[in-house]
């Protein structure tokens, strides 16, 4: 699900749009075999298994923006746009992508990361970050190179995110939460949580 205004976008094979805050829906067949859709900053994209697509108008127009070969395992999980026009695709098997403006070429960004299966990928407070193999990285130098932040003693980490006071949540999925201190040393944050399985963890503003 994405959110850019009053306008909500849900992926299930096509996309679902409501331009009223979720009042009345329509579906927008424009773009087939939708597995995802993600906002940033009112940055809009979609994609499939194989292919990334952009709009510049709230989605009434998509345009292809990026294509794997549809016998390729680079099979995507998720993509996403900064406001500055730098995308970055997240791939099954083979690491993390990056593209400029047009996406005229695409190219792989995974110096000191495990090429691997890349779940996630977030731009947070100046940082991108992405979890592979439960392990957390950070680059500061929009994907050239990454630094490996650590896993959560053999747990799995599902998702992440920040608080006010800029700490890095993860969640895992067997144990939690837990929290990534100024020294960078992990920590479990699961006071009051009942079920300690967490698929995801989601800010609103």
């Amino acid at each position: 699900i994405a959110i850019v205004d009053s306008a909500i976008f849900i992926a299930q094979g096509s996309l679902l749009v409501s331009r009223n805050g979720g009042n009345t829906w329509v579906e927008d067949n424009t773009v087939q075999k939708v597995t995802g859709v993600r906002a940033y900053q009112g940055k809009l994209m979609a994609h499939t298994n194989y292919r990334v697509y952009d709009t510049y108008d709230t989605g009434k127009t998509w345009m292809l923006d990026f294509e794997f070969n549809l016998d390729s395992t680079k099979n995507i999980n998720t993509a996403f746009s900064r406001p500055d026009d730098i995308k970055y695709i997240a791939t099954q098997k083979h690491g993390v992508y990056r593209g400029s403006i047009a996406a005229v070429t695409w190219k792989p960004f995974n110096t000191g990361i495990l090429t691997a299966d890349i779940k996630q990928i977030q731009w947070l407070n100046g940082s991108l970050y992405t979890i592979a193999f439960g392990h957390v990285y950070q680059s500061d130098d929009r994907g050239a190179s990454w630094n490996n932040l650590g896993s959560f003693s053999g747990e799995q980490a599902t998702s992440f995110l920040t608080l006010s006071n800029n700490n890095l949540l993860v969640s895992t999925e067997n144990n939690g939460v837990y929290i990534l201190n100024a020294q960078k040393i992990w920590n479990e944050s699961n006071n009051g949580l009942a079920n300690k399985k967490v698929n995801k963890l989601i800010q609103h503003n």
